[in-house]
């Protein structure tokens, strides 16, 4: 997507390319080019209750976009207001939850054109690894979506993808329940993004590596149903040993080589958002002539794939009917074209 900025009023070049049906049209609302340098790979990323953006990105401090200006807060570090790391985020109430490890949330609440730390809640985490990707608060319980290590045997190792916690912090169940062979092909899961969102009164689980949902109902905790998704043809899946176990000579070296390599070389799942009554993902697509992503909406009732749109922009969330997107690219993947921090803002309109 080519965009040049005239007196606050910016023309589009080459705007999306749509499959859809019905007379809308996916049209540009707004724009805004920051005073800023992001350098890691898109995270994770959801959009507050004024409009503002809260981002994060591999190795880069968490970014908060407002209408006006970039701020980084949240940094490194073991204060209140900081963070020693952010596994995911959602929203909570009328705050942000912010993982920062897998039995620690800190609640963050917006004060004077920021968020600052509010409180701090812990829960009751197992003997064994748990690596949260995504997490939402429903039902008074809170649900956490990643590998869940019930034992550490070499053979026949139990997993699981969904751990519910009560709101004092007490676990509750493991859900998506999974034997796999051995420790060497449950770790793949770990450096998967999985995501849990809220449609209604149910959740939708997917994993970066399916076009498949899972609904659950957070009342009885049971798996509703699980269904395959519309796959077009222009998605490209991830080869069965892609990711593969290895020792490293050099592990702080070779491991960031090869998580580039796995999450640059197929039609990963990088976002998933519930915007009205769709299901929405973004994963990449490949090819000279084609945009590099993929941005399908899935009607969330029958999961009937309604419409498609062709992009260049990194998907980062959606709310009250306008999508927000990082300019031409994954700032961490796309250099050269995502250089610039520009945040473009779409919505669906009927045409008149």
């Amino acid at each position: 997507m080519k965009v040049t900025v005239n007196k606050g009023i910016f023309v589009i070049i080459l705007i999306f390319s749509l499959t859809l049906a019905g007379a809308e049209n996916f049209k540009p609302v707004r724009q805004k080019t920051y005073d800023d340098q992001i350098y890691g790979y898109f995270s994770r990323a959801l959009i507050g209750k004024n409009n503002d953006i809260i981002a994060s990105f591999y190795k880069t401090p968490l970014r908060l976009f407002t209408s006006e200006k970039s701020i980084q807060f949240a940094p490194y570090g073991q204060g209140p207001n900081e963070l020693t790391g952010l596994w995911t985020l959602c929203r909570y109430k009328d705050d942000i939850a912010m993982v920062e490890m897998p039995n620690k949330i800190k609640i963050f609440t917006g004060k004077d054109g920021t968020y600052v730390w509010k409180e701090t809640k812990w829960f009751k985490r197992g003997p064994y690894a748990h690596t949260p990707r995504s997490v939402v608060f429903l039902d008074n319980k809170w649900f956490f979506a990643g590998i869940n290590f019930h034992d550490m045997k070499e053979t026949d190792k139990k997993i699981s993808f969904v751990k519910v916690y009560g709101s004092d912090g007490k676990a509750i169940k493991d859900m998506l329940v999974r034997v796999v062979k051995n420790a060497k092909s449950a770790t793949p899961f770990m450096h998967m993004d999985h995501f849990i969102e809220i449609y209604k009164d149910r959740l939708f689980y997917l994993i970066e590596n399916e076009l498949k949902v899972t609904v659950i109902d957070p009342k009885g905790l049971s798996v509703l149903k699980e269904l395959s998704l519309e796959t077009p043809g222009y998605y490209k899946p991830m080869p069965q040993d892609f990711y593969i176990w290895k020792k490293y000579d050099k592990p702080g070296e070779n491991i960031e080589k090869d998580m580039e390599q796995w999450k640059f070389s197929y039609s990963r799942i990088m976002k998933v958002e519930i915007e009205g009554n769709y299901l929405v993902l973004q994963f990449r697509i490949f090819g000279e002539k084609q945009k590099k992503f993929a941005l399908l909406f899935y009607n969330a009732e029958n999961f009937k794939l309604e419409k498609t749109v062709f992009t260049d922009d990194c998907f980062l969330g959606a709310r009250n009917g306008e999508y927000y997107f990082y300019a031409n690219g994954d700032p961490g993947f796309d250099e050269e074209d995502a250089d610039k921090c520009t945040i473009n803002v779409y919505r669906w309109q009927e045409e008149k």
